[in-house]
């Protein structure tokens, strides 16, 4: 999944929670502002890395190649100076992530955790498994999301995604077990829900994906995608008037889309 299509919900975690680990990133480096420090100095700025940073990780901005490039090469220079520079790894991999080179951004990614293993933000570990999944290597993303679940923050959105991760690799054990979890900590929210509605459509719990889809639709009674994938589950249960109506439901939808 590239960053242009991560969740609307996700965007906005990240940027709050950039804002905050960069501060305290800073802080324990003692880069911090004096008000935060209390001091009584004047501020010191932030540095250029924590500044890149924030901008890399708001996925909802446009960055255009040649920023990018810049921040590639102006991190590289950084780590001809110090190889253990971890935000100017840390920034070269989120500016790889940006231009969707998922192995250069993993190996960056990587080696901030290696170096910052108790300073590396959820969030990092999100975008780290997502690099992993569109390599197609779920194992490393169900690995990564694992490690990032540790802290307890963030809890929700990474077992999301390690339920998708397990869906991927037809584990649907696992991934049904992250996806109750999940419902159970957002109960508002449609596409947890709906996820395990998937879940248990690929699983074979027919009734299950029913139920769930169901309970999406009352809350997203306009979605043509939840009723097209519940017709796939009455017409696995043999229930084909149930289906077809589901699918004159959708088709209805996209005709006013269309319009």
């Amino acid at each position: 999944m590239s960053p242009a299509i991560l969740s609307k919900t996700f965007q906005l975690v990240v940027c709050v929670v950039a804002l905050i680990a960069v501060f305290c990133c800073s802080a324990r480096a003692g880069n911090a502002p004096s008000t935060l420090k209390r001091s009584g100095k004047a501020p010191t700025r932030l540095s250029w890395q924590d500044i890149e940073l924030l901008r890399l990780y708001d996925s909802r901005s446009a960055l255009s190649r040649d920023y990018l490039l810049q921040q590639i090469s102006r991190c590289t220079e950084a780590l001809r100076s110090n190889s253990n520079d971890s935000r100017a790894y840390h920034a070269r991999g989120l500016a790889y992530w940006r231009l969707e080179d998922t192995k250069k951004a993993s190996q960056d990614l990587e080696k901030v955790v290696a170096l910052t293993p108790a300073q590396s933000p959820e969030f990092l570990y999100g975008i780290l498994a997502e690099c992993y999944s569109d390599e197609g290597n779920f194992d490393a993303a169900i690995r990564t999301l694992t490690r990032g679940m540790k802290s307890g923050r963030m809890l929700g959105e990474l077992c999301l995604r390690r339920a998708q991760a397990y869906c991927q690799i037809k584990k649907y054990r696992e991934a049904l077990s992250d996806a109750d979890r999940v419902v159970a900590l957002n109960p508002g929210r449609v596409f947890p829900l709906a996820l395990r509605a998937k879940i248990n459509l690929n699983a074979g719990n027919y009734e299950k994906s029913v139920s769930d889809y169901s309970q999406c639709l009352k809350k997203e009674p306009g979605n043509e995608r939840l009723y097209a994938e519940r017709a796939q589950a009455y017409a696995r249960l043999g229930k084909k008037s149930l289906a077809d109506a589901d699918r004159k439901m959708r088709d209805s939808l996209i005709w006013d889309i269309s319009k």
